[in-house]
């Protein structure tokens, strides 16, 4: 082809047909980020008020919040203080490491007293005592202990406290 047979481009015509793709793909980016952001707190939301902790933080965790949905991940985060400490437990149940399961609950214990004037402030005292309950339960179901044995507990020096927390834990294997 020869070059004088090309036509030379129509500069106006170029720009507009690049302002148009940019806006389209800008529209597109603008709109694909607005919708997930929407989404991820919804889902947030409805897993916190199914008490699925654990679930609400993992869609939370990581996201720029915005300042109106600034109170939704401040209540997440601090239940999951305490629900965190009983997640742990389980796990270390699930491991065979009984030592390290109680000292989880008996965390969570602390954990729960730390953060539950923060959770009166944002209202979510009834999350707060789901996952307290949850630990309750779990050291009298395994452990045998009361919530007074497990606040004697942490109050004990480290090395009586590690002394309780082997043989709690050597209780807790002989009844599997």
């Amino acid at each position: 082809m020869d070059p004088e047979d090309l036509k030379p481009v129509n500069k106006t015509a170029l720009l507009i047909s690049v302002c148009v793709f940019s806006g389209i793909a800008l529209f597109v980016i603008l709109g694909t980020t607005i919708f997930h952001y929407a989404l991820t707190i919804r889902k947030a939301s409805d897993y916190f008020d199914r008490k699925k902790y654990d679930m609400a933080y993992e869609e939370i965790i990581g996201v720029e919040v915005k300042e109106d949905d600034e109170e939704l991940r401040d209540k997440i985060y601090t239940v999951m203080y305490v629900e965190r400490a009983y997640l742990s437990y389980n796990i270390y149940v699930d491991m065979g490491n009984y030592e390290k399961a109680l000292n989880m609950l008996l965390s969570g214990l602390e954990k729960y007293d730390e953060y539950y004037p923060q959770g009166m402030a944002l209202g979510i005292e009834e999350d707060m005592d789901y996952c307290r309950n949850k630990i309750v339960n779990a050291l009298y179901d395994d452990y045998g202990m009361n919530l007074n044995d497990a606040y004697d507990m942490i109050a004990l020096d480290d090395t009586e406290y590690q002394i309780q927390i082997i043989e709690k834990s050597q209780e807790f294997k002989s009844k599997e």
